[in-house]
């Protein structure tokens, strides 16, 4: 699909689509939400524009307008769909667009006192912040259906989003709360932002790969960039890692315990508007917040964060896994070599040994070699713009029957569930080469 096609369709949304997908819910409502009660317990309240706030939307804001002025313009917003893992769809990703540029983003048509400068995010329930996109969705979209291109708009929408929430003007400010599950587009929302905070229950996994597809929403800029190649194990293994090793390896930017997200939370809201200049709460302000919540552990954990993986502090990704940055060296650059690396660690690691048998027995091995191209040239791209647009292509062919296993990965994970996908083989150099030409233009973002 082109991308000017998606955006029109993106601006031409009426006011009305906006706030059938969006509900506005005063702060005082916030609490039952992080706290994982039910979303059902949220008494529906009138916002200042006359919004009658539904409980059971997949967007909740808190609140509806920002504080007065002695107060930081801060906002909560809550991806709500907790049956679902608040898995993304295309309709949250295109209001959180909007929410960003309505709402955080000024326009010239926006008075300030409608506009928020800091924005917290979390998800509803009490298991998942985001456990990715829909897939199941896009695939029966795709392949069932047969509309590709119906399909690849939710990618090009997520894309999108994740760039705006990597762009956001000096001023303004995410702030992730990433309790509970984070995995493929939960990383996406809220690994580009400048502060994620991660918890006791964090669960983080790029685990694409294990169903036919590769990592995307801006994985292909991130991950080579974590160091000791622990972003290429990431990617390759779908391995899940902890709240310690998220803030240890780059993930995440603070460590706060679960159950103090609440008042964590509400200190945010509290802050008080920055003082100097610029209007909005400044993010010396945010962090010296966030640090405050830590525990003295993490503040140890991110010490150690950049040592070497054989110091004797070490890091904590890397404890009980010090062959990662051996098996996923720069000079093993195809899968053949790293699978020859991994065999020779797993003779003396049981981890090397278990990543070795879920790399060999439940990924698609032609999803890995695509990954593992990606990953080499999102390291020399300059921007996530860039990666950005590599992933919207293969995303686009991804959702073709000839280049990727997505659909037979979808099918034995979420549609038919026997779990026994039947891989295809590797690609070709040649036809790897043409998967990736030609690269699409970036300046659609």
């Amino acid at each position: 699909m082109v991308w000017g096609l998606r955006q029109s369709a993106i601006r031409g949304w009426s006011l009305w689509q906006r706030k059938m997908a969006t509900s506005f819910m005063p702060s005082s409502e916030l609490l039952p939400v992080l706290q994982g009660k039910a979303p059902e317990i949220l008494s529906a309240a009138v916002c200042g524009d006359g919004l009658s706030a539904d409980p059971a939307s997949p967007v909740l804001v808190f609140p509806a307008k920002p504080p007065d002025a002695r107060k930081a313009k801060t906002c909560v917003i809550a991806l709500n769909r907790p049956k679902q893992l608040n898995a993304l769809t295309a309709d949250m990703c295109t209001t959180m667009r909007s929410i960003v540029k309505d709402r955080i983003v000024p326009y010239a048509s926006t008075t300030d006192k409608d506009v928020f400068d800091c924005a917290v995010l979390v998800g509803s329930g009490d298991k998942s912040f985001c456990a990715g996109g829909d897939v199941k969705h896009v695939c029966i979209e795709a392949f069932v259906n047969g509309r590709p291109k119906a399909a690849t708009g939710f990618f090009e929408a997520e894309y999108a989003m994740n760039f705006d929430l990597s762009a956001l003007p000096a001023g303004k400010t995410i702030v992730s709360l990433l309790d509970g599950i984070v995995m493929g587009g939960g990383a996406g929302i809220s690994m580009h932002g400048k502060f994620r905070v991660a918890t006791e229950r964090s669960m983080f996994a790029m685990p694409e790969c294990g169903i036919g597809f590769m990592p995307d929403v801006g994985a292909t800029f991130v991950l080579p960039r974590i160091p000791h190649r622990f972003g290429y194990y990431l990617g390759l293994s779908g391995e899940r890692i902890d709240g310690s090793a998220m803030l240890s390896c780059g993930v995440a930017t603070h460590f706060v315990e679960s159950r103090r997200l609440g008042d964590l939370c509400e200190a945010l809201l509290s802050l008080p508007s920055d003082s100097g200049e610029t209007e909005g709460v400044s993010e010396a302000l945010i962090e010296e917040t966030l640090s405050s919540f830590e525990p003295s552990t993490a503040k140890e954990i991110r010490k150690h964060a950049n040592a070497p993986e054989n110091s004797e502090q070490g890091c904590a990704h890397l404890r009980g896994r010090a062959w990662i940055p051996t098996v996923f060296a720069p000079e093993h650059r195809n899968m053949a070599s790293i699978f020859a690396a991994l065999e020779r660690a797993a003779e003396s690691s049981e981890s090397a040994q278990a990543t070795l048998n879920k790399m060999r027995n439940l990924n698609s091995p032609r999803s890995m070699q695509i990954t593992l191209e990606a990953l080499a040239r999102g390291a020399s791209m300059p921007n996530l713009q860039s990666c950005l647009a590599m992933e919207t292509l293969l995303a686009q062919r991804a959702c073709q029957p000839d280049s990727f296993d997505f659909y037979e990965g979808v099918r034995a994970a979420l549609i038919d569930k026997d779990k026994s996908p039947q891989w295809r083989p590797e690609l070709s150099e040649r036809a790897l080469h043409d998967l990736f030409m030609p690269i699409m233009p970036t300046s659609h973002l």
